[in-house]
């Protein structure tokens, strides 16, 4: 009996080879689009992708950079050494590669990292610094960069000078201190505005000012005019710059270098210095100079210049025969120690009793407070300094002057600083002209 064939049992090879014809007819153009795709997508790769890697790594170093990661910033260092030699972003890879070194080199100062180890960073910052610019001869904040480097290798030649081999000849170290300036000046005839060359070029100032006797205080002021300077060119072209591997640093630098210059003042305005570190802090808030060191600093500074002021304040009353000033500024539980009693007095009770008999008694026409000292922990300072009081006897024409060594413990009460312990001696050389 026969068997009728299935309909698939039908299916030939030439039907078969007939259907592959049409596919390959069907698919070919189709492979040859996505092929040509392909081809494009990778052509164009390497350099988009170098640039990306170059970009995440140089965000990498601005931040370590304010965050004082020193272990990061050399590693960053040595994550661009593959792209030193890229033909088109090549001599931006030196520049942060010389940064990341330069600002490892900064931050290290303020640990007070080893000397031999700062020099290494900073001689090889130069250098990148130096590669940058042969690279491309227009590029300013490598030449401002390279300038501001080689000067701080000189200063840290000129503070240590046992690693400082033949910068010790005054000659070899002008040689570069002239060759440092050049670099920045150069920077500065090119771009006058340029907010990073107006940063580095305030310590030149400074230094030009000192070269010409002008005084301390005239050579910060001198910083002062340059880091403002830098700072309305920073806040001009705030939103100017797209490329981020374009240096557009600069505004949070003057606002900390503002800080600085009035803060070290001869007579620091501690209120300028506060307001200017506050505002780099506003910008960049894990800056760990200005939060960990400059702040605290600062906030350290107030504490004393208040202390000084209270005291002060009491020292002029006392002066004028009014013991209150003294009292109103005392604990409870103060303790009370001078050179006429042989005993301590306790509590605030006992020391009234004691010193308001002199009410109206006492006449010291001037006084000076002498290297005023405030060593603080918390809520407790102590202030130590010598007092000169002059005083006119009205049985004699000339004046008698009165020598004394003071301590005084304050505590914070209630937000108020109270002395809690007060002790009162005479210097040797009173002592001596007692006997």
């Amino acid at each position: 009996m026969k068997t009728k064939a299935l309909p698939d049992q039908s299916f030939g090879a030439p039907a078969l080879r007939q259907v592959c014809a049409r596919a390959r007819l069907i698919l070919l153009p189709m492979l040859v689009v996505l092929c040509i795709t392909l081809v494009g997508t990778a052509v164009g790769a390497p350099l988009e992708s170098r640039r990306d890697q170059i970009t995440k790594l140089v965000i990498q170093i601005q931040r370590a950079d304010y965050e004082g990661d020193r272990p990061a910033l050399r590693r960053l260092y040595n994550d661009l050494a593959p792209f030193a030699d890229d033909k088109e972003l090549g001599a931006r890879v030196r520049y942060w590669r010389g940064f990341a070194l330069w600002r490892r080199a900064l931050n290290g100062s303020n640990e007070k990292a080893d000397p031999g180890e700062l020099e290494q960073d900073l001689k090889q910052a130069v250098s990148e610094f130096e590669a940058a610019i042969t690279k491309d001869p227009a590029f300013v904040d490598a030449r401002a960069s390279a300038g501001a480097t080689l000067g701080r290798l000189m200063f840290l030649y000129v503070r240590n000078p046992t690693i400082a081999g033949e910068f010790n000849d005054p000659a070899r170290m002008r040689e570069s201190v002239n060759r440092a300036i050049s670099y920045m000046n150069e920077a500065a005839a090119a771009e006058p505005e340029n907010p990073r060359v107006l940063w580095v070029l305030g310590p030149v100032r400074s230094y030009l000012s000192l070269q010409r006797g002008e005084g301390p205080n005239k050579a910060i002021d001198a910083a002062i005019e340059s880091y403002q300077k830098g700072l309305k060119a920073a806040r001009a072209r705030k939103s100017a710059v797209r490329d981020p591997l374009i240096p557009s640093w600069g505004e949070p630098e003057c606002l900390m270098s503002l800080a600085g210059a009035n803060f070290y003042r001869t007579t620091p305005d501690v209120a300028a210095a506060e307001q200017y570190a506050r505002s780099a802090l506003a910008l960049v808030p894990y800056w760990h100079y200005v939060k960990d060191i400059l702040l605290p600093q600062i906030a350290a500074a107030k504490i004393r210049n208040e202390i000084v002021a209270i005291e002060r304040a009491a020292l002029d009353r006392w002066g004028k025969g009014d013991p209150q000033g003294y009292l109103e500024i005392m604990a409870p539980d103060v303790t009370y120690f001078d050179p006429t009693r042989e005993k301590r007095i306790d509590g605030l009770a006992a020391v009234k009793e004691y010193i308001l008999p002199s009410t109206g008694k006492i006449r010291i026409d001037s006084y000076e407070m002498i290297n005023p000292q405030v060593q603080r922990d918390g809520d407790v300072a102590i202030l130590t300094f010598n007092l000169m009081d002059t005083v006119k006897r009205p049985d004699r024409e000339e004046k008698v002057t009165v020598r004394w060594n003071s301590t005084e413990v304050y505590r914070r009460i209630d937000g108020n600083w109270k002395i809690v312990h007060s002790h009162w001696s005479y210097t040797k050389s009173e002592l001596n002209a007692n006997k």
